[in-house]
């Protein structure tokens, strides 16, 4: 059920990087990289470590 959560998390984190005009942006990346270190506290790395890689990925990219 957790690893489902952290899928979920995941995607949505991954829509939220690219939903949005600039300024929505923003604020999209500021929630995804919220949400990204809430996930990562509580152990999503572990349990869905190639979902996590993947939106650490996305949110440095959006980031840079």
């Amino acid at each position: 059920m957790s690893g489902r959560l952290i899928m979920r998390v995941s995607a949505f984190v991954l829509v939220g990087l690219f939903a949005g005009r600039a300024s929505a942006q923003n604020s999209s990346l500021d929630q995804a990289k919220s949400i990204y270190a809430n996930a990562a506290s509580n152990g999503g790395t572990d349990r869905a470590s190639l979902e996590m890689a993947r939106a650490r990925a996305s949110i440095d990219a959006a980031d840079s």
